[in-house]
This record gives structure tokens, sequence and C-alpha cells, in this order.
């Protein structure tokens, strides 16, 4: 791995801490309790140079909601019980509850009301990335002079 690769490498960690640290930070601020099951999965992995962020299944339901309850206020179909308690099989069971109850109420309820926190906060940091990278960029290459000079 050459210098700048680590550099920007370096920096790619660093943005990926920060935006799980801000992810976080969106799930803190609903009044709900958690038993932070969501919390420590939220992660990120760099692959080929991109940021990957990661977090348990049912936290899509979470994030965009279910039913009428879409991120663009769309129908999400409920009808597929079995999918929706297969999602929610991990989560109900730290509740101990049973996972197709959870998913006939969901169900009978018309959808889950969403509480974005997971792609919203993505997409907010992603406008910030380049001036990160840039800044990195910057510093290599005050790096690269300062050797030059000496």
């Amino acid at each position: 791995m050459t210098e700048l690769e680590k550099i920007l490498d370096d920096a790619l960690n660093k943005w990926g801490q920060e935006t799980v640290q801000a992810i976080i930070r969106q799930i803190d601020s609903y009044p709900i309790r958690w038993k932070g099951t969501l919390r420590r999965s939220i992660s990120y992995d760099i692959v080929n140079q991109q940021v990957e962020f990661l977090m348990a299944d049912y936290g899509q339901f979470i994030d965009e909601g279910i039913g009428i309850y879409g991120p663009r206020k769309q129908r999400i179909p409920t009808t597929k019980k079995g999918a929706l308690a297969y999602y929610l099989k991990e989560w109900s069971s730290s509740k101990g509850l049973n996972s197709w109850a959870v998913a006939t109420n969901i169900i009978k309820r018309g959808g889950v009301k969403p509480r974005p926190f997971f792609n919203t906060v993505i997409q907010q940091r992603v406008q910030g990335l380049d001036k990160f990278l840039n800044d990195a960029y910057d510093d290599y290459l005050q790096t690269v002079v300062n050797k030059a000079s000496k």
C-alpha cells in the first residue's frame, strides 16, 4: 500500500467512525427504550476504497417504516407475515416476544412509523466526504513538500 493510499484509507476510516457515531446519536435522540442491540450492530467496513455501513436486519424497518409509512409515504406490502417475522426474530426474542405475534400485530395496525436514523444520516454526511478526502490529500501533499525541502 502506497503512502497516499494509506492516508486515504485512514481518512475513510475516520469518516466511517464519525458517521457510525452520528448514527448512534440519532438513534439515541428518539424517546424509545432501546436494549442496545440495534445500536451495537451499527458498523462500517471499507471495501475497494468505499465505505459500507451495516446494521441488524430489523433496523431497516425502524429506519424506513413498514406499511403505509414507507420512506416516501408509499404502501409497503405487509401481507408477507413470514418474511416480516423472520426479520423481526432477533429483536422480538430480545424482548421476550413471539416474532409471529409481533408481525401479525404490525400488519393489523397498518404498519410502523419510520424513525429515520440510518440512511438520512449517511446521506447528510456524504456531502462532507469530499472535504474530508481533500483535507487528507492536502495533508499528504504538505508532507511530501516538507520531505522534499529538507
